[in-house]
């Protein structure tokens, strides 16, 4: 009642109603890459709960970006979100990506490390996303949901929710910078256009930015090669041509700039002391063989890629052999994304360092050139035998997928169990105890210790780091920072460090004699312990045991001085 004819008409017209078909046909479309996703993180989270990240204290490189978070929004929001943002300024993190994920996560589901990487959850969704919107010129649904499913089974897309770290999502964001500039027309690219390739290549840019060492080369080749082909491949309007390539450079260097203010600094020290003051302790060793074939057929491909490294690399070369041969099958994106890929590899190989992490700027741009070289094919089969084309690609992916349900896990990692995770469950509780007691009992009581931050350092990465440490307390509501003193070139300079440290914790040196090579200051356990037992108003205290025997408590400050 009081409802018009004309406003009826106006509500159920054939335009409203095929509007709103079209969306509800948008959500229903989405579901299958919803559920693939879904399922993926699920059972991830619960291998990381069974033998993973989650089944231990947080360790290795991810209780550091843990840690990072949850004392930014700990201790530095009493002023609100300004001092949040400020913290960045004054303390820029080391992945500003990871750091934020990570505060999200514990902003919304509490202080538990699960917390983080359900927030990170993220970054598989944009995985599952960049899969679907390659698959697009398959057109039929069950093609794509089938090609997107057997992208679900690539270990590196488990990593995302197994390992909190911004690698992955960093050369996920790479891989779409790099795809998205070889296939822009400079020529006709609009205002829109750039504002929008620009704004994918910062993002890949800041994802990490340690990475730049890599993304902004990686990028700049890319560009370079596809306007190069594209003065080649037509003489027509050059000029124009590179008018627009330049001010897509413009925007983009512009766009640094904020990113270079806040960040440079830090990033170009990290960056420095990886490949020159401490090139030596970085290098991975092994032979050129195993350098050159690390990211291909060696341990960082097998790892992130498993069996679909090889069927990456003969994607490729079928793609390259069809481009050669086929006159119609050419796309001008082709050649300049694959000469990108190999100078990519090249440089990679040639360095010392190798880490499974690094490759991730390699490893999903591979694995997405080579998802796009299939569609290319499947659609080049579709145009020359539209019945029988369509039927193969289908077959081809659905037996493709039974193969990965059949042969292949939905979960993993790249280090999924801790050694020494039952130690340091027991052990944990025992250390963030005796500090909290420390705290309560003499520091916040005493003139000399209340207003400063207590510092602690370990003797080992085992059976936790001291991030580790700082995280524990953190959660109770104690600051205190982590002395990250691993890899001292000389005895002075680590007892230099340890008397410098409130309070040292590490393993008895006669009971368990313990070295881990690579950290050095593990090799001199002993003479640490000698130092800090001999040292006078050093107070030494068991707080339980490793492997059965003594775990120790140096406390090195006095506060009643």
């Amino acid at each position: 009642r009081g409802v018009s004819a004309e406003s009826m008409t106006t509500v159920n017209s054939p335009g409203e109603r095929a509007a709103m078909s079209g969306r509800i046909g948008r959500i229903a479309s989405a579901v299958p890459y919803i559920g693939i996703f879904l399922v993926t993180f699920l059972a991830n989270i619960a291998f990381s709960f069974r033998e993973g990240r989650l089944a231990t204290v947080p360790y290795y490189d991810d209780v550091s970006y843990l840690t990072d978070a949850f004392d930014r929004l700990t201790f530095a929001a009493s002023d609100g979100l300004w001092s949040l943002a400020s913290s960045f300024w004054t303390n820029p993190p080391h992945s500003p990506t990871t750091t934020l994920t990570g505060m999200l996560g514990f902003w919304l589901f509490g202080p538990e490390p699960v917390a983080v990487y359900i927030a990170n959850a993220w970054c598989l969704a944009l995985y599952i996303a960049v899969a679907a919107y390659v698959s697009r010129p398959l057109r039929a649904a069950m093609p794509r949901i089938l090609f997107v499913a057997i992208l679900a089974f690539v270990p590196v897309s488990h990593v995302m929710v197994t390992e909190f770290r911004p690698d992955m999502v960093a050369g996920l964001v790479f891989a779409v910078a790099l795809m998205a500039t070889c296939a822009t027309d400079f020529r006709t690219i609009d205002l829109k256009g750039k504002l929008i390739l620009v704004a994918i290549a910062i993002a890949a840019t800041v994802a990490k930015p340690s990475g730049i060492i890599v993304a902004i080369p990686g990028i700049g080749i890319a560009f370079v090669l596809t306007v190069v082909a594209q003065a080649l491949s037509n003489s027509d309007d050059r000029p124009r041509l590179f008018r627009s390539a330049l001010s897509c450079l413009a925007l983009y260097a512009l766009a640094l700039v904020p990113f270079a203010i806040l960040f440079g600094a830090h990033t170009v020290g990290y960056i420095e002391q990886v490949l020159f003051s401490n090139a030596d302790i970085w290098t991975t060793p092994g032979d050129r063989w195993f350098h050159w074939t690390y990211h291909s057929i060696g341990e960082g491909a097998t790892k992130a890629l498993g069996p679909f490294a090889p069927a990456a690399f003969l994607l490729v070369a079928i793609d390259l052999v069809l481009f050669a041969r086929i006159r119609s099958y050419r796309q001008p994106k082709v050649l300049p994304l694959y000469a990108t890929l190999a100078i990519l590899y090249c440089a990679m190989s040639i360095s010392n360092e190798k880490t499974i992490f690094q490759g991730s700027y390699f490893y999903l741009p591979l694995l997405f050139a080579a998802a796009d070289a299939f569609v290319r094919m499947a659609v080049a089969s579709r145009e020359r035998w539209p019945t029988a084309g369509p039927f193969v690609a289908r077959g081809v992916l659905g037996v493709g997928l039974a193969l990965c349900v059949v042969f292949l896990p939905l979960v993993g990692a790249y280090s999924p169990r801790y050694r020494d995770q039952n130690e340091a469950n027991v052990l944990m509780p025992k250390v963030a105890d005796a500090l909290f007691a420390l705290n309560r009992n003499e520091w916040q009581t005493s003139e000399a210790c209340r207003d400063r931050t207590m510092s602690v350092l370990v003797t080992s990465l085992d059976p936790f780091p001291a991030v580790a440490i700082r995280y524990a307390v953190a959660r109770g509501g104690l600051k205190m920072a982590a002395g990250d003193t691993y890899f001292p070139r000389s005895l002075p300079e680590a007892l230099k460090a340890v008397d410098e440290a409130d309070v040292v914790l590490t393993i008895d040196p006669v009971e368990t004699p313990r070295a881990n090579a690579f950290i050095r200051i593990s090799t001199m356990v002993p003479e640490i312990f000698q130092h800090l037992s001999e040292k006078p108003g050093t107070r030494k205290v068991q707080l339980g045991t490793y492997y059965g025997s003594p775990y120790w408590l140096f406390i090195n400050r006095n506060c009643s001085a």
